[in-house]
């Protein structure tokens, strides 16, 4: 069991961060790698809070805008994973919704995980997980995640109930 208090009070602190968009003097190979580090670290908090049933369903069952472009003929490997232009068809972008469940997924298990800077911002961030590889490339705002991180930081359910489930010999939380 985890004191889910303290999880959200990081990722508010991360929110705050994305939001004030940090400018640099300089980029360096460091802050890139960094920033996508604290990214994936955030969304698997997210997708423990999820799981330790520390979030409400109206949250996980929430959709937020993503960007994603179609694979193209070429497939996405971990040797030629830094030549996105030529896997995904990067000129035709598609707006489309997920859920933080999946967005968590996409970071955590990403075989392709970018920051983009627009001047000395940052912007978005480009992924791909193993498991959508063949398929799509996606893209979220830094906005986005910031409100991701704010919605969670300040979630906190209510009402709980306990259903025993006698086939998985264990109790179904309920979270309302």
């Amino acid at each position: 069991m985890i004191e889910s208090r303290y999880w959200k009070q990081d990722l508010i602190l991360f929110s705050k961060y994305l939001e004030k968009k940090k400018h640099f003097n300089y980029w360096s190979e460091k802050q890139q790698v960094n920033f996508e580090k604290r990214i994936i670290i955030h969304f698997f908090m997210i997708r423990k809070l999820i799981e330790s049933n520390k979030v409400t369903k109206s949250i996980t069952n929430k959709l937020y805008p993503i960007r994603k472009y179609k694979k193209s003929y070429l497939n996405l490997n971990y040797l030629n994973s830094s030549d996105l232009e030529k896997q995904f068809n990067v000129d035709i972008e598609i707006n489309d919704f997920k859920n933080i469940t999946f967005i968590a997924n996409q970071l955590i298990h990403s075989l392709v995980i970018f920051g983009l800077r627009k001047g000395k911002k940052w912007n978005s961030v480009i992924m791909t997980s193993d498991f959508e590889r063949k398929k799509w490339l996606y893209r979220i705002e830094c906005e986005t995640i910031s409100l991701i991180m704010k919605e969670i930081g300040t979630n906190f359910p209510k009402k709980f109930n306990y259903r025993y489930d006698e086939n998985k010999e264990d109790y179904k939380v309920i979270i309302e």
